[in-house]
Parts: C-alpha cells; structure tokens; sequence
C-alpha cells in the first residue's frame, strides 16, 4: 500500500515537473510585453524603424488576441493548434503555420498593397522546403523554409518565406506581397524580445548597432558639409538636385523616407534634375543620398505643406 502510494506521488511529481518544463518553453505567441523591431537596411546605413509591442489582449469574435501597438499601424493576432492568425477586413487569416511538416503544404494568407494601401489578402499554398532548430537563451525554436507555389501576378519566378517558431518572419511581421521589389526598401528584422528570448538576426549582430537605432536622428544630425542639396519647389510639386562641380557627370540614387522609415519614392538622378513629388501627402520627409563610389550618403529634410 505504501509503495503504491510512493509511488503514485512520484508520477504526479513527474508530471508537475513535466507540465512546468512545458509551460516555460511553450509560451503563447506574442505574450505581453514582447517586442519586435522592423528596418530597413540601405547601403549599410539603417534608416528609421518600426517597433512593435504587445500592450493587453482583447477578445475580438470571441477570440482571445494580443494587441500589437506600433506608431504607424495596430495588428490583431492569436495563435490556435500552433497556428498564428492575424485580423485583417473583419475576418482572421492564417500567417505562419508551425504544426506542419516537410514536405507538407499549407494556406498561408499574404496581405497585398496597392498604392502604398493594404488592401486586400490573397492566399497561397506554400510548401515547407525544410525545417531547422535553433536556440535563443536553452529554448529550441522552430524555423520553417517555404516556397510560395504560385507567384502570379507578382511575376517573380521564385519567393521563399521562412518563419521562426514565437517570432516570426525575418523580412516583415506579416509579410505583404504584390508591391514592386526594391531589395534596399524591403524591411528586416532587427530584434525580438520577450520575457524569456532575446533574439537578434545575424544582420543586426554585425552592425553592432542597438535594437532602436535611427539613423535619420543618431548619424545625419552630425553631417555639416554637404556634397549635394535638395530644393523644394515653391508649390511642393518637384524636387531638384543640386551638387559640387566634382560630382557633376554621375549618376546617384536617392530615397524619399517617411517618418516611419519607409521608402515612398526612389530612383536615380543626375545634378539639377527635378523629381515629381506631387503624390506624395504633406508631412516631413528625409532625401537620402546614395554616392556608393565616392563611399557617401548624405540625407536631407524636407516638409511638403
């Protein structure tokens, strides 16, 4: 009797232990206080970035999700059997899927944008190329390799999205598709953190730069002599490029960056060429300069009124 008492205590022991093991390493997606930090990377300089935080849960449609807060937009997620979802148009959709295997295909649905507006959700299949494990602080997480099957109308012949267990996707939080590809406006995560991961991407590591790093406010307050100036037209229509005789014959980019870093316009430019910035709504914006061979950026501030 004694022993089957000894013995019926030590399973529940076992299955305390086991049931606290598991608690601490399955924590729920984006539980409060968990940050994610999005910028963009341009020439090895880093503009402004989008931080992200979840503040409180709220019930939406009966369904228990965490609010994650940024300047520039508000999402709506809960994760359900391994399965994160995202509110979008009065309607949840499925963004990562974590129970499935190699081999297997799942329904992702990708937000689309149109004229700097997300619009619409359009959902394809993804097949799960691999699967990898990596570690962040003893907590092994999963990390999914997809191919999006069908690409059209995005006319690129191939596009992977990959996605970490409790994080995420390392290009945006949920990725949009269908805008056309600039590889120095397509954001990247930084950092994730929570109350127990504390995860930086290889990218950021080398930069050896903090999570909130700006460079619109911690580098271009310092520039004082300038190789190019930006003009404003009297009704905010053009822009117009000036430089020092030296640069003259060459061509240079540039990026028109909002406050929330994002790129809204980009191109190339040669001295005293005019740019048309009618589109753009008022509001301050930065002009990045790019001379990769003459080692130069430079950016400038303008206000559309």
């Amino acid at each position: 009797m004694k022993k089957t008492i000894l013995l019926s205590i030590l399973a529940t022991a076992l299955i305390c232990t086991s049931m606290s093991i598991y608690s601490q390493t399955t924590q729920p997606w984006a539980p409060i206080g968990a940050e994610w930090y999005y910028g963009c990377v341009t020439w090895q300089e880093y503009p402004s970035y989008t931080h992200y935080e979840v503040t409180k849960d709220t019930l939406i449609n009966g369904k228990l999700c965490s609010l994650l807060q940024s300047k520039a937009k508000n999402e709506y997620m809960y994760e359900e059997k391994q399965k994160v979802y995202y509110y979008f148009q009065d309607s949840f959709h499925v963004i990562y899927d974590f129970s499935a295997k190699v081999g297997d295909t799942v329904l992702i649905s990708f937000k689309t944008k149109t004229d700097a507006k997300e619009d619409s959700v359009v959902p394809r299949y993804c097949l799960i190329d691999s699967i990898n494990t990596i570690f962040n602080n003893g907590i092994s997480l999963r990390k999914s390799y997809t191919t999006i099957l069908d690409t059209a109308p995005w006319n690129y012949a191939t596009m992977q999205y990959n996605y970490i267990e409790r994080i995420g996707n390392e290009q945006d939080l949920i990725y949009i598709v269908g805008v056309p590809y600039v590889p120095e406006a397509v954001p990247k995560l930084r950092c994730y953190n929570d109350s127990q991961i504390s995860y930086k991407t290889e990218l950021w590591i080398r930069s050896g730069k903090p999570c909130d790093y700006d460079a619109n406010t911690s580098i271009y307050q310092n520039m004082v002599e300038h190789n190019f100036s930006v003009m404003l037209s009297e009704l905010d229509k053009m822009i117009k490029f000036y430089c020092k005789q030296s640069f003259g014959t060459q061509k240079h980019s540039f990026q028109i960056i909002d406050l929330q870093g994002r790129i809204v316009l980009h191109g190339r430019f040669a001295c005293e060429e005019t740019r048309d910035v009618s589109n753009l709504k008022q509001g301050v914006y930065f002009v990045k300069i790019l001379a990769p061979k003459y080692a130069l950026v430079e950016t400038h501030k303008i206000i559309i009124k």
